[in-house]
């Protein structure tokens, strides 16, 4: 009777808290479906609507189409060779303007591979085997050094002892320049919190891509050989190492 004379109908109140009631309820079973699927949603909703776009209105529809077919129309290949030009532009300026500077990192970097692998090459394949069954047999067990023997002679056998030994030589340096670099960057972020997330944030991005990823601007820059793969796998390995 309070209600009513407020000027407030008396199924009011009640119409309100079952409302209030049924989006609580529609609130409580969104919380129990998955994030992933309440983000599948969108591309479903979209999917539907592309696909009822020629049953709707004239408007609505064309729209629908013009969007569906925007993949395979003559601007969006227009827009994909901008792209690439721009791509390709940027590339040449910077190999043409730091060419100095890349042919001494070449060069450099070149000459550390030349020496350890001398190095490496200039141990005796017996002497070397003897060292990696040993090792493996004092690190692990008598079984590994035995198969570590076998591993090693049958690489002696086929002919593959001295590129066994590059790809020795490029684990090497690739692994001591990431944990040169890692290891003072890690440090640095934790004792700086403010650069924390962003080091975080940017480390878990690169270990998400996979290592050809690296590869293509450094093949673009220092062309196929020894240099490229180094660089490529020093900032693959270099968040783990973070």
């Amino acid at each position: 009777m309070i209600e009513s004379e407020k000027g407030i109908r008396p199924g009011a109140a009640a119409t309100s808290q079952d409302v209030a009631g049924s989006d609580s309820r529609i609130g409580a079973a969104m919380r129990h479906v998955p994030t992933w699927a309440r983000w599948m949603l969108v591309p479903a909703v979209l999917a539907v609507l592309m696909s009822l776009g020629p049953t709707m209105p004239e408007s609505i529809g064309s729209a629908i189409a013009q969007i569906n077919e925007f993949p395979h129309t003559y601007a969006a290949a227009d827009i994909g060779a901008a792209i690439g030009s721009w791509i390709t532009a940027r590339v040449d300026w910077i190999t043409i303007n730091f060419a100095g500077a890349f042919e001494l990192f070449d060069d450099t970097v070149e000459a550390g591979i030349t020496q350890v692998n001398t190095l490496l090459l200039g141990i005796p394949w017996p002497a070397a085997i003897l060292l990696l069954a040993i090792i493996g047999w004092r690190v692990v067990s008598w079984r590994m050094g035995i198969f570590t023997t076998l591993a090693a002679g049958s690489i002696v056998a086929i002919g593959m002892w001295d590129n066994t030994m590059l790809t020795v030589t490029l684990i090497i340096i690739s692994l001591s320049t990431a944990l040169i670099v890692a290891i003072p960057l890690g440090i640095f972020a934790a004792e700086y919190k403010p650069i924390e997330p962003v080091t975080r944030w940017v480390m878990d991005t690169m270990q998400t891509l996979p290592s050809m990823v690296y590869l293509v601007p450094a093949l673009a820059v220092f062309g196929l050989g020894n240099v490229a793969g180094v660089i490529a796998t020093v900032v693959f390995v270099i968040p783990p190492a973070f």
